[in-house]
């Protein structure tokens, strides 16, 4: 920068005047020598400031450069980390699809057994009903019998089941058979006796006829020696016919 004179305003203007009036060519060069050099201190400084504003950004760019190096590099890094994620991920999606097929034939199959489980269930509900119905039906036909045999109700408890019931039922049964082949055999031998006794009363009205006839045809008075003959006759017949 072109060092000037420090004076006094008022001063410096008179001087000014008086040269310009006395070398008015060389005050217009002069001006235009100070204009110039005022732009060239201008154009300097503007340049030092650009050559500033290029080395700082110069130095920014360098800043930059690395960062955006680093950031590449981070790039790159993620990228290769994601690609082998969606490798993985892929990898892992068959499989899913894989194990969704067989877990949909898995559910398929699951409703088919549970269909089959919620009938199987039904028919067990029902076959319990009619078992709780027979088994009531039972116990009533069990009572009624126990006391058409025994002549009373029985009286149900922990120490008498239906199974002691049926075993009375059995025993009293069992007698009555024993009995009722005794009754049998008695009615049979009552029948032949009766059968027998019914014989013995023809052969005897059938003797005492004879004899009749035989005393009259002996000429007996007493017709009882003549029914004797004939009794023992016919007795001796009756023996061979029994």
């Amino acid at each position: 920068m072109v060092e000037r004179f420090s004076m006094n305003p008022v001063s410096c203007k008179l001087l000014n005047e008086a040269w310009g009036k006395e070398f008015p060519d060389e005050v217009a060069i002069a001006e235009r020598m100070l204009a110039l050099l005022d732009e060239l201190e201008h154009y300097k400084s503007r340049e030092e400031r650009v050559t500033k504003l290029v080395m700082d950004n110069s130095t920014s760019w360098d800043a930059l450069y690395k960062k955006l190096e680093a950031a590449e590099k981070r790039i790159a890094e993620q990228r290769e980390y994601y690609e082998g994620v969606i490798a993985d991920g892929s990898k892992r999606i068959a499989e899913l699809t894989d194990q969704k097929a067989t877990w949909v034939s898995w559910a398929e199959n699951a409703s088919g057994m549970v269909d089959m489980l919620r009938l199987r269930i039904a028919e067990l509900e029902h076959s319990e009903t009619q078992l709780i119905n027979e088994r009531d039906s039972a116990e009533s036909a069990l009572n009624d019998a126990y006391k058409a045999v025994m002549g009373q109700a029985p009286e149900w408890s922990n120490w008498f089941s239906f199974e002691n019931a049926i075993d009375e039922i059995e025993l009293v049964c069992e007698l009555w058979r024993n009995q009722t082949d005794d009754v049998i055999q008695f009615r049979q031998r009552i029948q032949e006796l009766e059968a027998k006794l019914e014989t013995a009363d023809r052969l005897q009205d059938s003797a005492f006829r004879s004899g009749l006839k035989a005393g009259f045809s002996y000429g007996q008075t007493d017709d009882q020696s003549g029914y004797e003959q004939c009794l023992k006759s016919y007795s001796s017949r009756g023996k061979d016919n029994g």
